[in-house]
């Protein structure tokens, strides 16, 4: 069968004209893996800011810290990064029973999904079409564009890998080039990835125009994570752990910003767009103000997420000083103290323990027990801080 070919030529910031749909018959989730916040700032995308125009605009998605753990229970259920199952599930407490989007559609629906790469292997449950392919990005638009072509899915997912592989190489080059550890180098290979995926979008978007698809097909731009600005995504810093959207087309608002929103937002926008519930499982809300048949007067979301974080953040540096403090003192309380530290230690649900989340009922619970364990952490650290000044 005849491919619609694609390029990766600059594209000018000119999309179809088009009136679009009040509800959407079908939704594209368009992944760029690792595609950061700062993007606004650093870099100009033509298609992605031609859509925010006339579309919504997350500025900031938060996530837990995108680990990518390759063995123990976690990597014995799933192929892919911590964000993955999360983004496709529109929930943080994954387990074997958790339930992803596409199901809720399926069979009834047409489902696809494209990647070039077979990280994402664990997630591809109850899809019509699955493309899946260690490749260029080119590559995978170019599927994405044959499977709307063949079977005009409801939902269609692809995830382009080459802006993640871009950051990648930032933190590992050996040679010393200019964009090393600086994906925001005009040469950098994340910043040209970035670029190119940008024109991609734009060569999809006029493919499903050419489809007589673009009028009722809504599109949901995100990263599965985000980008440190020396290159990939450690979980021990900040901006890995925050990505961004653009929503746009059938069934979406024009010229919206929206400061906040959650990974785990993206699962419950798309069901509320094709006007299905959201799988059991899911935890997350509706992007605030991206959608035309929204609730009005909605509480604003809690920043849950922001300060999971933060509490990540916080207490790996009080432990931290207060092992530092502990190892240096000859204090005959020593040996309590210690144990007190080992005690709430194990009181708090880091990333490391993340296959241990769903033990919990709700996000707001397990911030609270990390606030309280934490909590424990500051006044232990209050209580051994003056054996470091004995020590001096």
């Amino acid at each position: 069968m005849a491919l619609v070919l694609v390029s990766a030529l600059p594209l000018r910031a000119e999309l179809p004209a088009v009136t679009f749909a009040a509800k959407p018959a079908h939704v594209v989730l368009f992944v760029i893996d690792g595609l950061s916040y700062k993007t606004w700032e650093k870099t100009d995308l033509p298609t992605l800011r031609e859509m925010i125009k006339s579309g919504t605009l997350v500025k900031q998605v938060f996530l837990p810290p995108p680990a990518d753990p390759h063995e123990g229970a976690y990597a014995r259920l799933h192929t892919c990064s911590i964000p993955n199952p999360i983004l496709m599930s529109g929930t943080i407490f994954i387990d074997e029973k958790t339930v992803f989007y596409n199901e809720m559609f399926f069979p009834q629906k047409a489902a696809a999904f494209v990647a070039n790469a077979i990280d994402y292997r664990s997630l591809l449950r109850n899809y019509h079409y699955v493309y899946q392919k260690v490749g260029s990005d080119e590559e995978a638009v170019n599927m994405a564009l044959e499977f709307e072509k063949l079977g005009q899915p409801t939902f269609l997912g692809m995830h382009l890998q080459d802006v993640g592989d871009g950051g990648s190489r930032s933190m590992a080059e050996r040679e010393n080039v200019p964009w090393k550890n600086d994906i925001w180098h005009p040469q950098s290979p994340y910043r040209l990835n970035l670029a190119k995926a940008d024109s991609l979008l734009g060569e999809f978007i006029k493919g499903l125009a050419g489809l007589g698809l673009l009028e009722s097909t809504a599109v949901l731009v995100v990263g599965d994570h985000g980008q440190a600005d020396t290159g990939w995504h450690p979980v021990e810093i900040w901006d890995a752990a925050i990505t961004t959207a653009v929503v746009w087309g059938a069934g979406t608002n024009s010229g919206v910003v929206v400061d906040y929103g959650e990974l785990i937002d993206v699962g419950p926008t798309i069901c509320a767009l094709l006007g299905v519930g959201p799988p059991p499982t899911t935890v997350g809300v509706v992007f605030s103000g991206a959608l035309r048949e929204a609730a009005t007067g909605a509480a604003p979301r809690p920043r849950l997420q922001e300060k999971m974080n933060m509490g990540f953040r916080e207490f790996r540096r009080t432990e931290a000083a207060v092992r530092s403090v502990l190892e240096s003192t000859d204090s005959p309380a020593r040996g309590f103290l210690s144990s007190r530290l080992d005690r709430i230690i194990r009181s708090f649900y880091g990333i490391e323990r993340f296959i241990e989340w769903p033990r919990f009922k709700t996000v707001a619970e397990l911030v609270e027990q990390n606030e309280k364990a934490l909590k424990g952490l500051t006044g232990l650290y209050a209580q051994v801080k003056p054996l470091a000044e004995k020590g001096k």
